[in-house]
């Protein structure tokens, strides 16, 4: 006789708010009918599916739905820190792969993805999942919304932490909504690569974002902040003017709506706009490379140009241009510190290309269309981008007696255009990887944009989920639209910027002197740790006693006050990603071992210290130079 569990499990499903609200909506109409459990042959609870189309699928074995489980959870999982169960069906192969998995003690491990509600109300009612439900390590994503579903993995998942991830699916479930997982797949690349991709990026280049936001920072603080603009434009046509090689042909139109509709350019874009006699009303910068403040050589005096740059934009850019600028920020690197300091700078995206930074501006102020121009993400023509980008600079450079512009451009699109995509006049045109990672992330925004979007480039690859006209036939569209873009912008500049650099230059001190007093520790006991590792590198703490085990106790209290310092871990990884990663990986599976050697533990301390003494010793000028500016500005004011 089956018992009825659903009460005792709705109490530890409501700690799973998401899935809670669907399933407590979702009972309001389920049918047992349609959702039909009964007894298998060893008792177990299995559920049949009986659709409108008078189809039945059994979900699990008539026999003994557990050993079914137990074979699939084995074919499938291989000791990995994560899994993702592909439908839950009555939630068998759920608590079998939780009795798997390791215990890391550091977020969720397991995440169960059922696209039916229904079926995971069967499972409430028909099994008690309170062992299920209760633990920390389970994740539960309910319903078909893969952009919503999307969203929550990539709060709960971690790639950097991840040692494996195994995918276990539930077969009836899988082939029921084929095209959902399907679907779910791409959005789940798609996240791993920004993930990744981010990741890399700090690896390779995050020392130079940590430097730019110090350097930055005395000015940046007191720059007014993009949100100011936030809905300013609601309803109003917008233009974003990329760098792709069809620019020229459009430019010239721009005339017609300027002072109407918003004109926002990428950084590369902005040379040839002026050189063309048009200037846009705001150009987004949000490099920190040095080759990128090439794009502002030239065009440091154009005061009618509104600047918006994140923190860790070249110092360069921030520092020459005259015009009125903006803070903007990616919710990264130094801004969480200051944000309680000062006016809100207005958080944006930025996946790669500062294009992605001026659409998602567009977005916030509220223009509806956003109209683009330039966004080829390809190899037109024989061309990298518009002409007078800082690429032609590089290009240049390159230059000898026994080569050309044209030559050096050619072989830059053989080595790397190596993907083929179909162009609207049927034509085939060739991009690199990041121009497709590019396409791919703009069109799965354009997708959950709620204003129009058109794609007025005449070119390009980027044709899904935008109207394709032409930039002249949407001006003549929505012309009426327009406004006094001159006035709204001046208006939301002209209030004084609220920040508090007292309190921020008190903050940053109080870092300064952990990071110092961090420092002076490690020097003081480096000599505990050699101690250690000398005498006791193969036994455990369980050997230790008298002074030995105090000087162990000391080491390990240092060590793990370092990593539990969330402002400074912050700043350490930004400099140390690499490292920092790795260490936080190697110290959750160490954790989770028996018998650790003290060798074993002096190596990953060791580690850490000699690091923490590098980072020290680059971080500290850092702080001290920025609390100086900062200090002598408050002085000016």
């Amino acid at each position: 006789m089956l018992q009825d569990f659903l009460d005792r499990n709705l109490e530890f499903l409501s700690r799973h708010l998401g899935a809670f609200d669907l399933v407590k909506k979702a009972l309001k109409v389920y049918n047992p009918s349609v959702y039909s459990v009964d007894e298998a042959k060893d008792g177990s609870a299995i559920l049949t599916y009986k659709g409108s189309d008078s189809r039945s699928i059994n979900y699990h074995s008539r026999y003994n739905p557990i050993r079914e489980a137990e074979q699939v959870v084995a074919a499938a999982y291989n000791g990995e820190s994560h899994a993702l169960l592909i439908g839950s069906g009555m939630a068998y192969t759920a608590s079998i792969v939780l009795e798997k998995l390791p215990n890391l003690d550091y977020g969720p491990q397991l995440f169960i993805l059922e696209p039916d509600p229904f079926v995971f109300i069967s499972a409430l009612k028909y099994r008690d999942l309170t062992k299920l439900l209760a633990d920390k390590r389970v994740v539960i994503f309910l319903g078909t919304d893969v952009d919503r579903i999307g969203e929550e993995w990539d709060i709960y998942f971690d790639w950097a932490t991840t040692d494996g991830l195994a995918v276990i699916e539930h077969q009836p479930s899988k082939s029921r909504f084929a095209d959902f997982f399907n679907r779910f797949f791409e959005k789940l690349k798609y996240l791993a690569n920004r993930s990744k991709g981010n990741l890399v990026t700090l690896m390779n280049v995050g020392s130079e974002f940590h430097t730019n936001n110090f350097i930055n920072l005395p000015e940046a603080f007191f720059t007014p902040g993009a949100e100011r603009l936030f809905d300013k434009f609601n309803g109003v046509p917008a233009v974003i003017v990329a760098a792709g090689p069809s620019l020229d042909k459009n430019l010239p139109f721009l005339k017609r709506v300027k002072g109407r509709f918003p004109i926002i350019a990428v950084d590369t874009a902005l040379r040839h706009m002026i050189a063309t006699g048009i200037k846009p009303d705001i150009v987004c910068a949000a490099d920190s490379s040095y080759e990128n403040s090439l794009d502002f050589v030239g065009v440091e005096d154009e005061k009618e140009v509104i600047l918006a740059a994140e923190l860790m934009t070249h110092p360069d850019i921030f520092r020459v241009f005259k015009g009125p600028k903006l803070l903007v920020s990616f919710g990264g690197g130094l801004y969480p510190q200051i944000a309680k300091f000062r006016e809100p700078a207005g958080n944006l995206i930025c996946w790669g290309s500062v294009a992605t930074t001026a659409f998602d501006l567009a977005r916030k102020i509220g223009a509806d269309p956003i109209i683009f121009i330039g966004l080829d993400l390809s190899f037109c023509d024989g061309r990298l981008h518009a002409r007078g980008s800082y690429s032609d600079d590089i290009l240049f450079e390159k230059l000898h007696p026994f080569t050309s512009i044209e030559n050096e451009t050619a072989e830059y699109i053989a080595e790397r255009g190596r993907f083929q995509f179909k162009g609207s006049d049927g034509t085939f045109i060739y991009t690199d990887a990041n121009m497709k990672a590019y396409k791919e992330w703009f069109e799965d925004q354009f997708r959950q944009t709620p204003a129009k979007i058109i794609n007025a480039t005449e070119g390009g690859i980027v044709h899904d989920y935008v109207e394709l006209i032409s930039l002249n036939a949407a001006i003549d569209k929505y012309f009426d639209k327009g406004v006094d873009v001159h006035k709204i912008l001046m208006d939301s500049l002209s209030e004084p910027v609220k920040a508090e650099p007292e309190a921020l230059i008190k903050k940053l001190r109080e870092i300064r002197n952990r990071i110092g007093n961090y420092d002076d520790l490690i020097k003081k006991i480096s000599a505990y740790g050699k101690h250690l590792n000398d005498n006791f590198s193969d036994k455990t703490d369980r050997d230790l006693n008298g002074t030995d085990l105090e000087k162990f106790t000391i080491v390990m209290n240092l060590h793990d006050k370092i990593c539990d310092d969330a402002e400074i871990v912050q700043w350490f990884a930004a400099l140390h990603t690499k490292f920092v990663t790795k260490h936080s990986s190697n110290v959750i599976k160490i954790r989770n071992k028996k018998d650790v050697t003290i060798g074993q533990w002096m190596s990953l301390v060791d580690a850490l210290f000699e690091n923490f003494a590098e980072f020290s010793a680059y971080q500290l000028p850092l702080v001290d130079n920025a609390l100086l500016e900062l200090s002598e500005k408050c002085v000016k004011i």
